[in-house]
């Protein structure tokens, strides 16, 4: 195949879909995003904050984010996984472990103070990675369920807009 303006005739269009509820969808998808964008830039800040707090040296904060960019590449055998069990399910499945080690985070700083900076920094590497790696292998899936709901030949734009949605706040962040 080659890359066109036009729909590839193989690719199956929503079900059922009018032009108006697609777009209302996309619409819907991209504000459903939003909170999702204010946590994750909200996390970095307070993680950054705690990181300093628990004595991490920037090479340890350096390889746990390396590690948390390495947890990507869990997402390429994600799509068969989902395509055999189904995306929902392992939607919910891999982001709600994701969520139950997100829910550790607040004990983390009792370990600082009960059981030493040093375990602390180890148990936090482990519940930071384990949260991305989880919620990567579910986002993965996130993207397949949203091809579902729209319109071959509005998909790109779509998917470009949510794109730079994401990527204008992650330059916001950092400015």
């Amino acid at each position: 195949n080659t890359v066109t303006d036009t729909p590839n005739s193989s690719d199956p269009a929503p079900r059922g879909l009018s032009p108006g509820e697609n777009l209302r969808g996309q619409r819907l998808a991209i504000l459903a995003s939003l909170p999702g964008i204010i946590n994750m830039l909200s996390v970095c800040a307070i993680s950054a904050n705690f990181f300093t707090a628990i004595r991490m040296s920037p090479l340890q904060v350096g390889l746990l984010g390396s590690l948390l960019s390495l947890t990507g590449y869990a997402q390429i055998p994600t799509s068969i996984i989902s395509e055999h069990f189904g995306r929902k399910r392992v939607f919910l499945v891999f982001n709600g472990i994701g969520l139950v080690l997100a829910t550790a985070t607040p004990i983390l700083p009792l370990i600082a103070l009960n059981l030493g900076h040093e375990t602390a920094i180890f148990w936090t590497m482990v519940v930071f990675v384990g949260i991305g790696l989880f919620n990567n292998l579910g986002f993965a899936t996130w993207f397949a369920m949203l091809k579902d709901f729209s319109d071959p030949g509005t998909r790109g734009a779509f998917f470009s807009r949510l794109r730079m949605i994401w990527g204008s706040a992650s330059l916001l962040y950092f400015l």
